[in-house]
């Protein structure tokens, strides 16, 4: 069973203020696990977390990085188009990706 919840915060100037953006709290293998949902809605976190804990009973690694992308493949992605669609910039893009943006994103 979870729950879905905002959590509470301290300013810089010492009040506390609740958060906009709701939270929720599962079990899963006896360990609690918090996530937000991303959004101001109540009913978009009670549905995240109903996918949660079916994803729980069901078997399903649930995984913190579940859903993202990493660089290289978007920078892969980008290369192929380029080179599919023949733009005359390949060299340059591929150029400044390798030299300026991996270097500093490894």
């Amino acid at each position: 069973m979870g729950s879905v919840f905002r959590p509470k915060y301290k300013n810089k100037d010492g009040t506390v203020q609740q958060s906009q953006v709701w939270w929720i709290k599962y079990y899963r293998d006896s360990r609690p696990h918090r996530e937000s949902s991303g959004s101001v809605k109540v009913g978009v976190a009670r549905d995240l977390l109903k996918e949660r804990e079916g994803d729980s009973v069901k078997g399903i690694p649930i995984t913190p990085k579940m859903g993202r992308i990493l660089f290289s493949e978007l920078a892969d992605a980008v290369l192929a188009d380029y080179k599919m669609n023949k733009k005359k910039s390949l060299d340059d893009t591929e150029r400044r990706i390798k030299k300026h943006l991996l270097a500093v994103l490894r």
